[in-house]
């Protein structure tokens, strides 16, 4: 292919794409719950996933999350919270790459996460200022990968599927992204994502 007609696909995708959705835990930061629960040889299934879906939905706190765990696990739910916290991990490369893409595109956080905890983490880490717009399911009652939550938040951001990228590290999400019209990128690190955005025109 002629240089020229490499640069034209390069603009076409420039001004294809105008939005960058992306998830939180997992990518932004350490997925602190499925780390915890590896280290302690469990698996997001049964109670330990319903746990975290009605935390995400919002309809349980976190204390009654942590609580939760203590139960199943036979552990202190405060031990718990600070193993969480003490393995927290934040992608500081990603976030300078939000950071150089913010004015082109408009950044937009779609998180399953309890509002109140990942809110408090955002203001820990000075990180709301990167955002254009930012969706917490247990704000909204709505978890991905629901079609809802990504309607509301295209609707949130002012654009439309064909026209946003969703970054996120588990393909449950990813792949129904893809059903909805949305240009999805599993994340694996951040090799593999600057090639992906490379590829799409935006790097």
């Amino acid at each position: 292919m002629r240089a020229d007609a490499c640069t034209k696909i390069k603009l076409y995708n420039k001004i294809m794409y105008d939005t960058i959705l992306t998830d939180y835990f997992g990518v932004i930061d350490s997925s602190r719950y499925d780390s915890w629960l590896a280290r302690h040889g469990y698996t997001r299934s049964g109670e330990f996933a319903d746990l975290s879906n009605l935390t995400d939905e919002g309809r349980i706190s976190m204390q009654q999350f942590f609580d939760g765990l203590g139960r199943l696990s036979g552990l202190s739910s405060d031990s718990i919270k600070n193993d969480f916290d003490e393995h927290a991990a934040i992608n500081v490369e990603l976030l300078e790459l939000l950071k150089s893409l913010k004015g082109k595109y408009k950044i937009v956080l779609v998180s399953n996460a309890s509002g109140h905890y990942l809110r408090e983490i955002l203001k820990r880490y000075n990180l709301e200022p990167i955002f254009d717009e930012i969706i917490i399911s247990g704000e909204i009652g709505i978890i991905k990968p629901n079609r809802e939550i990504f309607d509301y938040a295209l609707d949130r951001a002012g654009t439309t599927a064909e026209k946003a990228i969703f970054i996120d590290d588990h393909e449950f999400n990813t792949v129904p992204a893809e059903g909805y019209g949305i240009k999805a990128v599993l994340y694996r690190g951040m090799g593999p994502l600057r090639a992906e955005l490379k590829k799409l025109g935006v790097l």
